[in-house]
């Protein structure tokens, strides 16, 4: 995905705050490499250095200095994996329909089941990997941040309870 950049603040941020998602495993400390854009035009500061484009950079390592610049990116996408397997006993038959929600640090999964039956599954990635991609990477997230990781878990939730 290609955007045209003019806010000068970190480029991780912007991208999160223009409603695209990146993949920050490590919380944005510049250690997993998984935030690397590509940097078409203008004049960025990477690392404490001025680069001017084109180059490549972890977002979350760098900020716009010219009036505007390009970036291309791959957008983290909404599907996780649901491992195989994971479900295996049976269950009790019941009239009720039962909805299952799995919390992981990476990925969220769920399941609607009626009658003992598996009716729907669907999983996708955890919003809250954009403060990091384990448990204590985003402990120390939350004491600046915790109504943001909050709000996170809500919509994954939400997106994969409105998908079943």
């Amino acid at each position: 995905m290609r955007i045209n950049i003019t806010c000068k603040d970190n480029l991780a941020a912007v991208l999160q705050q223009s409603g695209h998602r990146l993949d920050l495993r490590c919380g944005g400390q510049g250690t997993c490499g998984r935030c690397r854009v590509e940097l078409l035009s203008g004049t960025w500061e990477v690392e404490k250095r001025v680069v001017q484009a084109p180059g490549s950079a972890l977002a979350c390592r760098t900020r716009l200095l010219s009036d505007n610049g390009e970036v291309e990116f791959t957008p983290l996408s909404g599907k996780g994996q649901i491992a195989s397997g994971w479900f295996s006993r049976p269950l009790p038959v019941r009239s009720e329909t039962v909805l299952g929600v799995d919390i992981g640090t990476t990925t969220i999964a769920a399941v609607k089941v009626c009658h003992g039956e598996v009716i729907g599954r669907a999983s996708c990635f955890n919003a809250q990997m954009e403060y990091g991609d384990n448990v204590l990477t985003r402990i120390g997230a939350a004491a600046g941040h915790l109504s943001a990781l909050q709000a996170a878990v809500r919509s994954s939730v939400g997106g994969l309870l409105s998908e079943l």
